[in-house]
This record gives structure tokens, sequence and C-alpha cells, in this order.
């Protein structure tokens, strides 16, 4: 089952959910083994060429990436024996701004914004009880933007899901999308305050939204989505990330339950994405050139894919992935992720321009997730959130 399904039975339960998405436990986007996808959806508009890496899943295990680990915490906490610890980093910007939420001596959550100096700055959002889980999953550079702006979801008393925008200058406005009944879930910022993610009606389907930077938020669904009478019960709309043209990518279910990727100008055109031969294409992040990346399904030659900006694919396979977490692709088109393998166990793994792919496991940790690589140009080493 994708995110999506996830958060929609999510938030059907909000109250008893709550304390699990706050705690910050990564959530991967599983689809039941045997799931059945059915025929696929003529795709058209996309005109492209597989290039496929030919690594495959047995392949010997890949080496580890070189680099520094730098480990930080946003203050001293007490937190119940269930929660995995006190710091959730879930953003970082060039400028190397982390934005994460932790939880302090009293066990109440608050955002903090650590910047490269190490300085930490703490906000709450008016009314919010917990932040949801989707605040560690928008792409790209997460739900920070370059200026420091952040956007995030949060629970209030009554169990509700909302949106918040907040900047460095620390002016907070809350938001709900239009027919936003079951939850607001923003997911991605660019640099101009441009958001996108989604949101759950009344009958808890999902349709996504773009809310501009004076504050106005509109509802969309891709073409090929269907309608509320006919729609799959997993939902329509699922957008993923936004970048500084306001080009949005994300993924939709059809009435059959059949996944499909997506590209939305910000003249509201749509554009199917979908690896050649492939069951289901779910990208996951894009940049600011318009290069796409995410998760495939049922394609030879691998789990995951690069869509450039003129609309060619490559496919490349990441070892011993049972599922795929957060993803992320950066300016120089190097790609950073998460995944769980066969025993369960989350790993990071980095894939750079040129084909080479890395695992990135902190010494000594038993588990964790990467969850971000900086949109820093190629003249500068990325920075990787974990």
């Amino acid at each position: 089952m994708k995110p999506a399904s996830l958060f929609r039975l999510a938030s059907a339960f909000p109250i008893a959910v709550a304390a699990l998405l706050v705690c910050g436990s990564p959530i991967y986007g599983q689809r039941p083994a045997g799931q059945r996808t059915g025929p696929r959806m003529a795709r058209a508009a996309v005109t492209s060429n597989l290039a496929p890496d030919q690594r495959s899943a047995a392949a010997s295990p890949l080496a580890q990436a070189a680099g520094t680990f730098l480990t930080f915490d946003a203050g001293p906490c007490q937190t119940p024996p269930s929660f995995p610890g006190c710091t959730d980093p879930v953003a970082i910007n060039n400028a190397g701004d982390v934005l994460g939420y932790s939880v302090d001596a009293n066990g109440l959550p608050h955002g903090f914004l650590r910047d490269k100096s190490g300085t930490f700055t703490i906000f709450d959002v008016p009314g919010a009880v917990a932040y949801s889980l989707v605040f560690s999953e928008g792409p790209p550079g997460s739900s920070l933007s370059p200026s420091g702006q952040a956007t995030g979801g949060y629970f209030d008393a009554s169990g509700n899901q909302h949106g918040f925008v907040w900047d460095h200058h620390g002016a907070i406005a809350t938001f709900d999308a239009p027919g936003a009944v079951n939850g607001t879930i923003p997911l991605s910022i660019n640099a101009a305050g441009e958001i996108t993610g989604y949101f759950f009606d009344a009958g808890f389907l999902g349709h996504g939204f773009l809310r501009d930077a004076h504050g106005t938020v509109t509802a969309f669904d891709a073409p090929g989505a269907g309608t509320i009478a006919n729609a799959c019960f997993l939902g329509l709309t699922y957008p993923q990330g936004i970048n500084a043209g306001g080009k949005i990518a994300g993924y939709y279910y059809d009435p059959q339950c059949n996944v499909h990727g997506f590209l939305r100008d910000r003249n509201g055109t749509f554009t199917v994405v979908a690896v050649p031969n492939s069951a289901d294409t779910f990208p996951a992040t894009i940049n600011d050139g318009g290069e796409i990346a995410g998760s495939v399904f049922g394609v030879a030659g691998g789990n995951a894919f690069i869509r450039d900006q003129n609309g060619s694919f490559t496919v490349f396979n990441v070892p011993g992935v049972r599922d795929f977490g957060p993803m992320d692709i950066n300016a120089p088109g190097v790609v950073a992720g998460s995944y769980l393998d066969a025993n369960l166990v989350s790993h990071g793994f980095r894939r750079t321009a040129d084909g080479t792919l890395t695992i990135i496991d902190f010494p000594g940790a038993g588990t964790g997730f990467l969850a971000r690589i900086s949109h820093a140009p190629s003249s500068k080493k990325p920075l990787l959130l974990a």
C-alpha cells in the first residue's frame, strides 16, 4: 500500500494515530503482495526512451558512501518508551538550515529550525497538539524553502489535520484546502512560497491542492483520476513535490485503481508520467530543472527511475529493496532516499548522476531513514539529512 492509501486510512482515525505520527517513525509505501494492478491506461503525452541500469536485484552488497556525520538534538526531552527519540529533522535547504520537530522535557511537541551555525529557533503552531508525520514527507527540499519558509501538517485537539506555513521572522499561518473535511496535508514548498499537497474530502478521497504565495488554495485532480462518483477507493490525486517553476509531480489512481504518475504545469496542463512497460509508476520528487525521480513496479532492469526534462527515462535498481521510503533529487541529479530491506531494516542510498550507487547507514545505528538531500549546485557538496 502506498503512502496515499496509508494516510487515507490514518485520517479516518486521526485521534488514534496522532501519537504514532508525531513520534517520527518512517512510513513506507507498502503495497500488499499480490495486489492486482489491472490493465494499464494509455499513456498519452509521454514520449520517452528507456535507458535501464543493468544492475540486478542479486548484485553484491553496495559500498558505503563516504562522508562525515553530524548529530544534534533540539534540547532535553522526556518521552514515552514507545517514542524513538526527541529530535526528528525532516528537511534541509541549500543554506544548511534544518527543519524538524522535537519533544520537550514535558513531552510536548514543537517545531524547530536549526541554522548552519547550530542555533535553534523553536516555534509552535497555534492549536497544534501533534505534528503529522507528513511534515517529513515532501520533496523537493522537503518542506523547507531556500529562504527558510516552512510548511507542514498538524493535528488540533479534536484530531483534525490542518496545514501551516512558518517563516524565519516567526509569522505563522494555518490553512485548509477547500473541501477538506478530513484533513489537509501539505508536502512541498518552493522558493516562491507556493505549496502543494493533498486533502481528504467527506468521503476520505484524496485530492491535490496548490496554495499560492498569497494564500489562495486551489484544488485539482488529474484528468485520468475520474470523479467522486466513480473514484477508486484509494482516492484520486496525490501530489508529491513542486519546483521553482511551479511544476508539480505526483501520482493518481484511475477508477480501476491503476496507478499513474503525472506532471502538472503552472498553467494546469497535465502530462502522464509512466515508465514504459511498467505496472505502477510513483513519482516522489521533482527538482528545479524538471527532473523527476521515484519508484516503479513491474519493469525489467530496476525498481526506481529518473525522468529527465525531455521525458526520457532511466531505470535503476537498488538491490535488496522490500519497499521505498522518502526520496529526493537535487539540481545536479543526485538521488537520495531510504528503503526497507527484507528484514524490515531501513537504509539510506545515494545515486549520483553518473549512475554510481552507494548505501548510507549511520555508524552503529540499528535502523533509520535518509530523508532529504540539499539542492546545492554542482560546485558544492550536497548535504544529506537523516
